[in-house]
C-alpha cells in the first residue's frame, strides 16, 4: 500500500469511528419538564431535592425511580427537566433527602395530578424525541420526614385467604380523616408486605 492509499484509508477509518461514536453517545431527547412550586419552610437538614418518575405506582423501592438532577434549594419555584426513556410513567413527583441519610421513598413531598382524584397520580406518556411540557407539581416541604420523627410498628395477622387478584399489600397511615378521602400526600406507607405469611412485623 503506497503513501496515498494509506492516507486515504486512515482518513476513512477516522471518519467511520467518529460517526460510530457520535451515534453511540447521542443524548436522550425525550423526557418531562415543568415547574415545581414549594410550600412551607425549607428544613435546615435538607441535602437534596429531586424530581422522580416511576413506571409503576406505587413503586416498591427507591431503585424503581428515575431521578433528575438536584433542584436549587431555598427557592419558592424551580424549573426542571428530567430525561427519560420513552414510555408511560404512572407517577411523577418530588422527593426530599435528609443530610447524612439515604434516600427514603416515604419522603415524596409532591405529586403530579391531572384530575380531582387525589389518590391517583397523573400519568405522563413520554414520546420519543419529545419533551412532555407543563408537568407542574406542588411540593409541601412540611411533609419532609426526618429520621428524628415518630414511627408506628406492630404485627399484621392475616385470617382467611387473600383474593388471587391482590398483588401487593401496604400498611398505610394517614394524617387526615378518610371522610372526605385524604390525598396521597396525607398518606405514609411502608414497603410491600409479604402475602404468603400468616403474620408479619411492620414499621
Amino acid at each position: 500500500m503506497n503513501y496515498i492509499s494509506k492516507l486515504l484509508f486512515s482518513a476513512f477509518l477516522l471518519l467511520f469511528l467518529s460517526c460510530s461514536l457520535d451515534q453511540g453517545l447521542a443524548p436522550i431527547e425525550n423526557g418531562i419538564s415543568g415547574t415545581i412550586t414549594f410550600q412551607g419552610e425549607w428544613p435546615e437538614n435538607t441535602e437534596q431535592v429531586l424530581v422522580v418518575a416511576a413506571t409503576e405506582f406505587p413503586p416498591k423501592s427507591i431503585t424503581q425511580l428515575d431521578m433528575s438532577q438536584p433542584l436549587p434549594m431555598g427557592q419558592e419555584t424551580s424549573q426542571y427537566t428530567i430525561y427519560l426513556s420513552a414510555g408511560l410513567y404512572r407517577a411523577v413527583g418530588v422527593i426530599w433527602k435528609e443530610k447524612g441519610y439515604e434516600w427514603d421513598i416515604s419522603n415524596i413531598i409532591g405529586i403530579y395530578f391531572t384530575s380531582e382524584d387525589s389518590l391517583l397520580p397523573g400519568e405522563v406518556n413520554v414520546q420519543k424525541n419529545r419533551i412532555a411540557e407543563n408537568i407542574d407539581i406542588g411540593a409541601n416541604l412540611a411533609r419532609a420526614s426526618s429520621h428524628y420523627e415518630s414511627s408506628i410498628s406492630g404485627t399484621l395477622k392475616f385470617k382467611g385467604e387473600l383474593p388471587e387478584s391482590i398483588n401487593d399489600l401496604y400498611v398505610v397511615a394517614s394524617l387526615a380523616p378518610f371522610d372526605p378521602l385524604p390525598t396521597l400526600l396525607d398518606l405514609y406507607y411502608g414497603g410491600p408486605v409479604p402475602i404468603a405469611l400468616d403474620s408479619i412485623d411492620y414499621k
